[in-house]
């Protein structure tokens, strides 16, 4: 099979899965011609979901490479080398091939390796949103040579994107070290909630801590905590074993309890406090650099 003819925008979905079908609801709207390819197509999901977008389904990887000018691959993070691997080959100049698995920086890296024989250009992608929220114009992440001319062509197909950087992997690290964030935070609110339920407090205590959160922008809690952590590391690693020991006597589970107070003495044995004569760094950036070198106790 001989590829057809360039059109600039045909949009290869390589992993048609929720994400892909999303896609391609959303842009058949806009005429954007769309070929999809999944290793398992026989699959009832998959099958429904391709008769209903009316997408091309590719019968191999070289279809999906021929029908299409930007790939964007999107199967299982664990699958992303692999599936590079599989496609390398088939590439030709012109394309563009964006990762959008949600793998590691290691992995990302590992892609773009396997890929650098090709003359495609490669991409770091990562998905910041959910389909049911968002439908097609997801909020995503882009990294690598090539991510501004990306961002412009996704912004003319109805997609959020953001250029954090040049290098391959620091959309993932982006996106994986705000999971890190995020999933830590909900762990903490669980072990929180279910204290403040056994205490009677559960109201009052989400009150107090929405006045905390709301008086400033979550950038400046994030400068305000960084900077003032250096100094203050010991009193606050002290209050974490007070609300660990309320815990325990309350006879609820402290694992995200106990891994704060031993990070906040971690940084309080670094003895910031006396190097600095009690004034905080004037900048995250360099109390970040102070920090580095904590070790949890």
């Amino acid at each position: 099979m001989h590829p057809e003819p360039t059109h600039g925008n045909r949009l290869g979905i390589y992993g048609y899965g929720e994400i892909g079908h999303a896609l391609a609801m959303g842009l058949r709207a806009q005429s954007v011609p769309i070929c999809a390819y999944h290793h398992a197509p026989q699959r009832p999901s998959v099958q429904a979901r391709t008769e209903a977008s009316g997408v091309i389904v590719a019968a191999s990887l070289q279809e999906l490479s021929d029908r299409s000018d930007t790939i964007v691959a999107l199967m299982q993070g664990r699958s992303a080398l692999e599936a590079a691997r599989d496609i390398a080959p088939m590439l030709r100049a012109g394309q563009h091939y964006i990762d959008f698995t949600t793998a590691s920086p290691r992995i990302k890296i590992a892609v773009a390796a396997a890929l650098s024989n090709s003359p495609a250009t490669v991409t770091d992608g990562a998905i910041e949103g959910s389909p049911m929220e968002y439908g097609h114009r997801l909020p995503v992440l882009l990294s690598g040579a090539s991510a501004q001319e990306l961002s412009r062509l996704l912004k003319e197909w109805g997609l959020r994107p953001t250029v954090i950087g040049e290098n391959i992997g620091q959309a993932a690290a982006v996106k994986s070290l705000r999971n890190i964030l995020i999933k830590g935070q909900m762990a903490l609110l669980v072990e929180s909630a279910v204290a403040a339920d056994y205490y009677g407090v559960h109201a009052q205590l989400f009150e107090s801590v929405a006045k905390w959160y709301d008086e400033v922008p979550f950038l400046n809690h994030v400068q305000r905590t960084l900077r003032t952590i250096t100094v203050h590391a010991a009193r606050r690693g002290q209050e974490a074993a007070m609300a660990e020991e309320m815990l325990a006597e309350a006879g609820v589970p402290h694992t995200m309890t106990s891994a704060a107070k031993s990070v906040l003495d971690g940084v309080a044995l670094l003895e910031l406090r006396e190097k600095l004569g009690e004034i905080p760094p004037a900048t995250a950036q360099e109390a970040v650099a102070l920090l580095r070198c904590y070790k949890p106790v």
